[in-house]
């Protein structure tokens, strides 16, 4: 009656999905699987248009800067967003680019890395790690490291660069959850 839904934005997110013994696991945070990294993310933002669908990758770290951007602030520069691990995700919203080239997740002593199509899950640095092509598998069923060697290992390569560069860094942040949609 207030007309307050007309400016005040509201944000839908979930931290975790659940496994069901999808890859003989049963509950949450136990894996890196899509079944527990993706995850819903839902805005409503007053004045944009409704009903969209951003296929663009994202990451639980990406919410706060994404809110802190549509918050009315006379300057954006009034906090320093220098010290998050997460990228506003405005640009995506209104005109569908990608702010995240990789997406990353962490759980239980397994990371995971996205890029595009493929998935990498890893654990130590001498195991060879397990990729998915998540378009063609979304189950995550048909390991396929063998069959595409050079996608896995530049794939380690950019979570060996991330490990590097540490989890405070805002270029590619590393999150418990990851959600692409």
């Amino acid at each position: 009656d207030r007309s307050l839904l007309s400016k005040t934005l509201v944000v839908l997110a979930s931290d975790h999905g659940e496994e069901f013994l999808e890859h003989g696991h049963m509950k949450h945070c136990r894996t890196v699987y899509e079944t527990e990294v993706r995850t819903p993310l839902m805005f409503w933002i007053p004045g944009a248009k409704g009903g969209t669908r951003i296929k663009a990758p994202a990451q639980n770290l990406d919410l706060v800067p994404t809110v802190l951007d549509y918050l009315p602030i006379a300057s954006h520069h009034a906090l320093d967003r220098k010290g998050m691990a997460g990228r506003s995700l405005r640009p995506a919203i209104e005109s569908g680019t990608h702010v995240n080239t990789h997406t990353f997740s962490a759980q239980a002593g397994r990371v995971a890395v996205t890029e595009g199509r493929w998935k990498l899950i890893a654990g130590s640095d001498s195991e060879r790690g397990e990729l998915y092509d998540l378009p063609s598998d979304p189950g995550e069923r048909d390991e396929i490291a063998e069959k595409h060697p050079g996608v896995v290992e530049r794939l380690r390569g950019v979570l060996r660069s991330r490990a590097k560069r540490g989890a405070s860094s805002t270029e590619e942040p590393l999150e418990d959850e990851r959600r692409t949609e």
